[in-house]
């Protein structure tokens, strides 16, 4: 018999939880019998592969939360219709992102809410990031913290 195993991805209502609300998958492994430390875990690209596929589904689900119930602008209190989405990259510890969002109008006074990852986190790196940089570069000469941050 051969074997595999496969790594799933589900948002589910917090009240029920039994309610799926979206299921997909994020990998499938072949699973055979390890010959040398080299295969008896996943190579260090596999693992980036995981974890870019994991946070690329939670950023999903967590921009699709944003503008989500907005139907009245904040300013003249005119309706707000849909209006595309805009597509911002996002920096993160190990990972790059590319994000879709939600663009949104309002009719009367043409009023647009944030819609890129800049103008909601007055930026494009993660907090953990900026820290990790902040540190290194604090500790290490310029060229010093280059090469450590390329190294991860």
């Amino acid at each position: 018999m051969r074997k595999g195993c496969r790594i799933l991805f589900e948002s589910y209502d917090l009240d029920d939880p039994n309610v799926v609300l979206s299921h997909s998958i994020i990998q499938d492994y072949p699973l055979s019998k390890p010959t040398s430390c080299l295969d008896f875990s996943l190579s260090h690209e596999d693992q980036i592969h995981l974890l870019q596929k994991t946070l690329d589904k939670i950023l999903q689900e967590k921009t699709a939360l944003l503008n989500q119930n907005v139907t009245q602008c904040p300013e003249c209190s005119g309706k707000i219709i849909k209006l595309g989405h805009q597509t911002s990259t996002l920096h993160d510890v190990f990972t790059d992102h590319e994000i879709s969002i939600q663009r949104l109008r309002c009719t009367e006074c043409k009023y647009e809410p944030p819609c890129t990852v800049r103008a909601l986190i007055n930026g494009i790196m993660t907090g953990s990031l900026v820290k990790i940089q902040s540190e290194v570069g604090a500790q290490y000469s310029f060229r010093n913290s280059e090469d450590l941050l390329a190294l991860f």
